[in-house]
């Protein structure tokens, strides 16, 4: 299972709720979030756990995807391994501090040539995410520059979807066909 942690003081759902969404129609996902705690689809087993955090985050797993939401706290007490890539809107200019001042790399999600992920087209019930770095995914598999085709079932902010195909590329799902949230 891939641990997914969105580190957030909005209770509102909005990026929780399409990343939840995504992760479900991608593997399935176990969510705890502040509303609401379940497993989607409930039939099997899913590949994602996903946690949202408001509280300084001390992540103490070796591997998992922490994605910065509009509202993550910035504090002194943050504390993420090395290995776990923080997902962030380059936008986002206190959580852009809180790792910079913990020595942690950033993989920005944008609308410039210089994010690693951006939105090259979005339209009603789809969009197209642009991977703009060689990357590697939790497993050692490269992450190749390129397009990849997003099919959408309901309006989501641009930073929601790039954050949501950023989690299953580093999880290590096939792009080739595009992904569906």
């Amino acid at each position: 299972m891939t641990n997914v942690v969105v580190y957030d003081q909005d209770g509102h759902g909005g990026l929780s709720g399409d990343l939840i969404s995504a992760l479900a129609k991608n593997g399935g996902v176990q969510y705890h979030t502040w509303e609401r705690v379940g497993c989607c689809p409930s039939e099997h087993t899913p590949q994602f756990v996903l946690s949202q955090s408001g509280h300084p985050l001390r992540l103490e797993l070796l591997e998992g995807i922490v994605v910065f939401g509009s509202k993550a706290p910035s504090t002194a007490n943050f504390c993420i391994p090395d290995s776990v890539p923080c997902l962030v809107e380059s936008t986002n200019t206190a959580a852009l501090c809180t790792l910079m001042s913990s020595s942690h790399t950033a993989i920005c999600c944008g609308l410039s040539s210089k994010d690693t992920f951006s939105v090259s087209s979005l339209r009603d019930h789809e969009a197209v995410v642009s991977v703009q770095r060689h990357l590697t995914a939790l497993d050692g598999r490269p992450i190749e520059p390129g397009d990849i085709p997003i099919r959408l079932s309901h309006a989501q902010s641009a930073y929601s979807i790039m954050a949501s195909c950023a989690v299953l590329l580093f999880s290590g799902q096939d792009p080739e066909h595009g992904f569906s949230f």
